[in-house]
């Protein structure tokens, strides 16, 4: 941890070995993707095997800590290279970094955590404990994922994370963390940072771990904790939640995940990259300016989330944050650079590369990142409905084995082509943004994007039956208020109504019986578009009092 870093910063040591391993690297020709995979991967193992014998990082029983700065994102992200460099295993250090893991992870009752209360002072052992056992589960359950299949040691080491898990205080639903004032990870708001980590660890672990009945109660208390503490963090450590919510359905409100991307693309600098300084409110400790200039750590993660979190890869903002992790990477050593937030410290040393060791195992999960075929956003969960944004790639086709047992409203939020195969049938759909279709209950099929962008399609899945006869009121809006309410199907399940306002109009007074799922096609003067909401009864009248015209789609629940 960076405790760890602080002794040889104190005492000034340079730790000349690992300045000889990175010197000894030389500068490497960029591949066809435009930056250097094997040069990043040659700084990435050089400063594992560096952390993994320098004195200060020994642990008990011959082990190390991992550090959140350069283990546990080299343990992340390395993986990550071996398709790319064409590797057959992991690297020598990949594999020393997780036989140490694996042995504390497997006697954790046993072993000394990494700061124990005895030396270290109270409360560091319940601290160390706790973020020993968040960045297990995770790096465990990323490795497991890729096999498809959950380890003793993975099941295990998850098990171990909820029982650490805080069930009161400011942090219930989270983890206590170590703080040494040391931004962004060891500070009062990196539990934060901690909890974010731990639904990665949730989200990425296979077998379809995250909705096992029996970590539900942890899951709801943890969604808890991002409730109540996500818009009081800064927003680099928001877009670790970002990062994570894209794994963990209903980890944060739509609004939340979008209120951080806006407010990180308006901190995107005019080079294309951002600076983790302007991030956040950080000041250095030796009262020096920081960098106020684009680095990798911040570029990095920010490309990164907001990518898991479904912002095309083409996405302009996207395409630029990308280039500016390509043309800066440093050709000589392989890495991406980044500057402490709490103190000036020496590029070149070891503690000085702490930041650029977080930043480039980042930079390659941005850079390497491939969207998976269908991504699934939660928009909302009520006793009728389950509503949630499904995206989906280009030419990735998404096979669904067994089907849907429910009826389903589909609004499609995108122009696109797409086919879906149905045994031997195979139908193509052309759709416009704001399309409407019905797609009842159904068997084994297969859809696939033939357009060349990603489309979204709002998915509106009824949990049962109708209730009854639905009910008829003379306030029906379509039948006092035509003008700017027509229907746009129905069935015994659902009415579909397409809603239109002009500029400055007004509508009837008119009753609305059922529950109804609102679209929001555009902005309006009280939402945003592709605001999704749910309604209930209420007689009123509608106007749009702006200069834009206010359309809306609303899916009434019989």
């Amino acid at each position: 941890m960076t405790k760890c870093m602080r002794l040889v910063v104190m005492s000034g040591l340079v730790m000349a070995g690992a300045v000889a391993i990175a010197t000894t690297l030389g500068a490497a020709e960029p591949d066809a993707s435009g930056w250097d995979a094997k040069a990043a991967a040659k700084y990435l193992d050089s400063r594992a095997e560096w952390w993994s014998t320098w004195p200060n990082a020994a642990r008990d029983k011959g082990t190390f800590c991992i550090s959140c700065h350069t283990t546990l994102p080299y343990a992340i992200a390395r993986p990550a290279l071996r398709a790319t460099l064409g590797e057959s295993g992991p690297s020598a250090a990949e594999n020393t970094i997780l036989n140490n893991l694996l042995t504390r992870a497997r006697s954790w009752r046993d072993i000394e955590p990494f700061y124990p209360d005895q030396t270290r002072g109270i409360p560091q052992t319940s601290e160390s404990r706790a973020i020993e056992s968040v960045m297990n589960a995770v790096v465990l359950a990323r490795r497991d994922a890729g096999a498809g299949r959950m380890s003793d040691d993975t099941r295990t080491a998850l098990g171990v994370m909820w029982l650490l898990q805080m069930k009161t205080g400011p942090n219930n639903g989270a983890w206590t963390w170590l703080n040494f004032n040391y931004d962004p990870w060891e500070s009062p708001n990196s539990p934060y940072f901690g909890a974010s980590l731990a639904a990665l660890a949730v989200g990425s672990a296979p077998e379809g771990y995250a909705a096992t009945p029996e970590i539900q109660n942890n899951l709801k208390a943890l969604r808890g904790y991002f409730d109540r503490q996500h818009g009081t963090v800064s927003v680099l450590n928001q877009l670790m939640g970002l990062w994570a919510s894209a794994r963990v359905p209903g980890l944060l409100t739509e609004q939340q995940r979008r209120a951080t991307i806006d407010a990180t693309l308006a901190l995107q600098q005019a080079d294309g990259g951002w600076n983790a300084a302007s991030l956040g409110t950080f000041e250095r400790v030796d009262n020096t300016s920081n960098d106020t200039r684009s680095d990798g750590y911040a570029t990095a993660l920010a490309a990164l989330a907001m990518q898991e979190a479904g912002v095309p890869r083409t996405d302009p903002r996207i395409v630029k944050g990308l280039d500016w992790l390509r043309r800066n990477q440093d050709r000589a050593t392989g890495r991406w650079v980044a500057t402490s937030l709490n103190k000036e410290r020496d590029p070149e040393s070891d503690a000085g590369k702490f930041m650029s060791d977080a930043a480039t195992a980042y930079a390659v999960l941005a850079l390497t990142y491939q969207p998976p075929p269908v991504t699934i956003a939660q928009k909302l969960d009520t006793p009728q409905v389950r509503v949630y944004t499904a995206t989906l790639q280009p030419h990735a086709p998404v096979v669904s084995k067994n089907g849907h047992a429910t009826h389903r409203a589909l609004i499609y939020m995108d122009d696109g082509v797409m086919t879906i195969k149905d045994g031997a049938d195979t139908a193509t759909i052309k759709f416009k943004r704001g399309d409407v279709r019905w797609r009842p209950a159904g068997g084994p099929y297969t859809a696939e994007n033939i357009s060349d962008h990603p489309i979204r399609i709002l998915e509106i899945d009824l949990k049962g039956p109708p209730a009854g006869p639905a009910p008829v009121t003379k306030l029906d809006p379509v039948a006092v208020d035509p003008k700017h309410y027509q229907v746009e199907f129905e069935n015994e399940f659902v009415r579909v109504l397409r809603v239109h306002f002009g500029p400055g109009e007004k509508g009837a007074t008119h009753e609305h019986i059922l529950n109804r799922v609102v679209f929001y096609v555009n902005d309006q003067p009280n939402a945003k578009v592709d605001d999704v909401r749910m309604s209930g009864a209420a007689t009123h009248a509608e106007a749009n009092e702006s200069a834009q015209p206010a359309d809306r789609i609303a899916v009434e629940i019989k």
